[in-house]
């Protein structure tokens, strides 16, 4: 049953969860939080957000998404995503439109998140700063004097920077991304090669393990 009419909404689509609130008078207000499954492919996961938003929102002012991966803001297309793997050419803002009727805009997940930090004031409007968000995969966005700085291309991807030119392929294409050696999957593995026989593959489960003393875990890190 619907509780509520015409909110704000943002969804957030990770490469592990995507997680949906709302805006009101009060602020942010986390709804629902969902396993991405990437494998199902995007109209799947689209179709479970829609059921969600529906029964709470009789009537969605606009949506927001922040989407991990490039992103044409303009056309409003996940371009290529390595964490959502043959989710690429997606026109993902024109499905948002076609199932709520409302306006809706997309960018990438990291700029999504300075939009908000810049307007919050968490990140200060003058000078230089490096935002890097830290997960399934590396995102970042640079900022500068409070503006993203969008580039030509796709500025920021500090994920997909090669850190070492023969080191191990990148679900990007490229080799030796800095993300293949220090985001969650490469936690786990660490994990595993220091000698655990443990069937983690939770990298907060992981964190907890090296907060408390555990050899193999500290060595992960």
């Amino acid at each position: 049953m619907s509780n509520l009419l015409g909110n704000h909404w943002g969804v957030d689509i990770g490469g592990t969860t995507t997680i949906l609130g709302y805006i009101d008078n009060d602020g942010y207000r986390t709804v629902s939080t969902l396993q991405t499954i990437p494998s199902e492919g995007p109209e799947k996961l689209l179709a479970r957000i829609s059921r969600i938003i529906s029964n709470i929102d009789d009537s969605p002012v606009s949506i927001g998404a922040g989407i991990a991966g490039l992103v044409d803001r303009e056309n409003g297309v996940l371009i290529n995503s390595p964490n959502l793997v043959n989710w690429g050419k997606f026109p993902l803002r024109d499905r948002l439109i076609e199932m709520f009727r409302c306006p809706a805009v997309i960018d990438n997940d990291c700029n999504a998140f300075a939009i908000r930090a810049i307007d919050s004031g968490e990140i200060p409007s003058d000078g230089l700063s490096l935002l890097i968000t830290l997960g399934t995969g590396i995102g970042g966005t640079i900022i500068h004097r409070g503006t993203i700085l969008y580039g030509t291309g796709y500025a920021g991807e500090f994920g997909h920077m090669t850190v070492n030119a023969f080191g191990e392929l990148c679900q990007c294409g490229s080799r030796g991304c800095w993300e293949r050696y220090a985001a969650a999957e490469a936690l786990v593995q660490y994990f595993k090669r220091a000698g655990s026989d443990s069937e983690h593959t939770d990298p907060r489960i992981i964190t907890q393990l090296a907060k408390d003393g555990n050899e193999n875990a500290l060595k992960a890190f």
